[in-house]
């Protein structure tokens, strides 16, 4: 009997003949980052994995399927900015550390509007909320959602005559989902009803995060000229 034995000094293989058959014995060895990574994909991409996909094929496809940071700007080409920083600070009587809006994207006059929040390590609350465990205040979502129901509520055709704004009341509230550092919160208020003698709206608003609900709630607005 033969057998002659081959050691790899790369993949730390063995590798046996005997009687004409080949066995190849590979040592187990911790993965790299990337192979503890590679199948996770991208925010954006909604975190599927790439074994889920029909084009998964092979590692040399999932090394091709990892976007670069320009493919992945490109992503946001589509959206675009009807209100910037600028623009809300002529809107909303809020400032810094306070103004919880970062863009509009979406808008319609007396209707609704969409907006985005992002949420980042830096900012004061998480010093407090909490040190070991950042989490965005339930009561920070609200508000973010109220300051983007002041972008509708203060311009036409609601505020032709009003000047400043109150939130008034927030019902139906529904918090769904942890909201944390890092995370785009998108929201939308929709306009239920406007009395405009008494200077009272009614919003309708939710936040997403990755598609999925974080917050809901019906608010009560008082506005006055």
């Amino acid at each position: 009997m033969v057998q002659a034995m081959y050691v790899g000094s790369n993949l730390f293989s063995v590798e046996t003949k005997r009687l004409g058959s080949v066995h190849t014995n590979k040592l187990k060895q911790p993965k790299t980052h990337f192979e503890r990574h590679q199948n996770i994909r991208s925010p954006l991409l909604r975190f599927k994995r790439l074994e889920q996909t029909l084009s998964y094929k092979n590692i040399d496809l999932a090394f091709r399927m990892q976007l670069s940071a320009e493919e992945l700007s490109k992503n946001h080409s589509g959206v675009t900015t009807v209100y910037g920083p600028t623009e809300i600070l002529k809107i909303l009587p809020h400032r810094f550390p306070f103004l919880l809006i970062d863009r509009v994207i979406e808008f319609e006059a007396g209707k609704r509007a969409i907006g985005l929040k992002n949420v980042t390590f830096n900012e004061p609350q998480f010093t407090g909320h909490f040190p070991e465990k950042p989490i965005f205040p339930g009561v920070y979502m609200l508000e973010a959602l109220a300051q983007l129901g002041g972008i509708v509520m203060l311009q036409p055709p609601i505020s032709e005559s009003y000047r400043e704004f109150y939130f008034a009341g927030v019902t139906q509230v529904r918090f769904r989902r942890p909201v944390t550092p890092g995370d785009t919160l998108v929201m939308q208020m929709e306009v239920l009803s406007v009395r405009q003698q008494l200077g009272i709206g009614k919003m309708s608003g939710k936040g997403y995060v990755d598609g999925k609900l974080a917050v809901e709630g019906e608010f009560t607005f008082s506005v006055q000229s």
